[in-house]
């Protein structure tokens, strides 16, 4: 019998194969052709576009940042929308991770124990779930989050926990 594999699209979004899951080259492609943003709708629509992959880049959060503090400007400030060199540099390095990160999440095998992972700061927290076969890591899904101002009073340990 040979071998093969085949490969699912789940939506426009993922293909999923026997072996995990991958976005869309064609929609990577689409995100890489987009110009910079210069209203704060067209930032929501970047970022909105860009959190479809979150689970497959490490420390999505930390790099969007800038973009984030433009983004959730308040009803009032909204008119106060700027967009500077930070978010140019995070909407470019947001970009470049797309196309230079391996952009594959492994299904987990029942076999091996999964590794928590996480990371927080004041301004961010995330994780990584991952398991080590035959003394390869294998990446199965990534989490990160930007703190809220509430969550930035929280000691080490409570970050600690909302990060699990």
């Amino acid at each position: 019998m040979g071998h093969f594999s085949i490969i699912y699209p789940l939506s426009a979004t993922w293909a999923v194969s026997p072996f995990g899951v991958k976005p869309n080259k064609e929609k990577i492609q689409a995100i890489m052709n987009l110009c910079e943003p210069t209203t704060l709708a067209a930032a929501n629509k970047f970022l909105g576009g860009k959190s479809w992959y979150r689970k497959f880049l490490p420390q999505f959060a930390s790099v969007a940042a800038p973009i984030i503090s433009v983004k959730n400007l308040t009803k009032p400030n909204r008119k106060k929308f700027v967009w500077g060199p930070p978010q140019r540099g995070a909407f470019l390095q947001l970009k470049q991770l797309l196309i230079n990160q391996p952009l594959f999440l492994q299904f987990s095998n029942d076999d091996y124990p999964i590794i928590l992972t996480t990371d927080v700061s004041k301004v961010d927290l995330g994780g990584t779930l991952q398991q080590v076969i035959n003394g390869e890591t294998k990446n199965l899904y990534y989490h990160s989050q930007i703190t809220s101002a509430i969550e930035r009073r929280y000691d080490p340990i409570e970050l600690e926990a909302l990060a699990i």
